[in-house]
């Protein structure tokens, strides 16, 4: 409970085990945790200058990118990544959960349609990652499959407002507005940050009853 003497400690890790990498991956993963992105970037970069092939502070690097909106970076380690690892499940997923949130590029929907082809024979047990899998089913328009996908993940998340966007953009897009706007709402009246929230009241506006005021 004491950041000062944490920081210090881990630091001292880099000079007790000068021949490890997992130093700069705790140091990297502490930095994250306080929402200090730029030095856990820095300190990835650090720890891959000693050892670049570390898998584990290469995969940091490109979450803490993701994080920091330097899409195009994270895209290029994840691909780098699956090239040499394409077993990695887990790095496959959050390729496609970064694509997914690049709606307008064309190569990140084709990338995407990729990584579905790989992945849509899977049922992950983790929410979040089956909430990815019928994302890209619904990008790739197959909207009764990413419901199922969906309204299975928000059985183990219920309270995760992007999971409740994502089964209502599945609702819109059959065309049935009336759990659209269900799902909308519950996702607007969560105090839960989500990054699509504005993409959630355009698509409610959308699909609002012609008796609703959103004004």
């Amino acid at each position: 409970r004491d950041p000062i003497q944490a920081e210090a400690a881990l630091r001292r890790g880099l000079a007790l085990q000068p021949d490890s990498p997992v130093p700069y991956q705790h140091l990297a993963d502490y930095y994250s945790g306080l929402d200090q992105l730029p030095e856990g970037l820095e300190i990835c970069q650090q720890g891959l200058d000693h050892f670049p092939r570390s898998l584990a502070l290469r995969v940091m690097l490109a979450q803490i990118s993701a994080a920091l909106g330097k899409t195009d970076d994270a895209s290029r380690i994840y691909d780098e990544v699956l090239k040499g690892r394409p077993d990695l499940d887990i790095v496959q997923y959050r390729f496609a959960m970064l694509l997914a949130s690049q709606e307008k590029s064309p190569p990140s929907w084709e990338r995407s349609t990729q990584l579905l082809r790989l992945l849509q024979g899977d049922r992950p047990s983790d929410p979040l990652l089956l909430d990815v899998l019928g994302w890209l089913h619904l990008r790739a328009h197959e909207p009764r499959r990413a419901r199922e996908l969906i309204l299975a993940a928000l059985k183990g998340a219920p309270e995760e407002p992007a999971l409740h966007f994502h089964l209502a953009a599945a609702y819109a897009e059959e065309g049935q507005k009336g759990p659209a706007r269900q799902e909308l709402q519950m996702a607007l009246g969560s105090q839960r940050p989500f990054a699509e929230r504005l993409e959630a009241l355009r698509l409610l506006r959308e699909n609002a009853s012609p008796d609703t005021d959103l004004t």
